[in-house]
């Protein structure tokens, strides 16, 4: 069986996290990102039994954006803005 290829997921990520939309390979930056996605491609990428260096970069993308996601009380917002300033409920 082959490896997974995980370049797609990789396009559809940047430094802050994983795109919540795309066209095809094309993100959609203005949807910006949701933490359900987020934590799903965290899930896929620590379910890799020997993960190479861009998959564990990817998982620990995810696992920073999740962690900046948590508020104080330990709930999570849901979505975040391109801007990666904006926090919305």
């Amino acid at each position: 069986m082959p490896a997974p290829s995980f370049a797609h997921l990789a396009r559809l990520t940047d430094d802050t996290g994983l795109f919540e939309h795309a066209r095809n390979a094309t993100v959609r930056r203005e949807h910006g990102y949701c933490t359900d996605d987020v934590a799903r491609g965290l899930v896929v990428t620590s379910r890799e039994p020997d993960p190479p260096d861009a998959v564990l970069q990817l998982a620990e993308c995810y696992l920073t954006f999740l962690t900046h996601a948590q508020d104080d009380s330990g709930a999570f917002h849901n979505r975040l803005g391109h801007s990666a300033v904006e926090i919305r409920p």
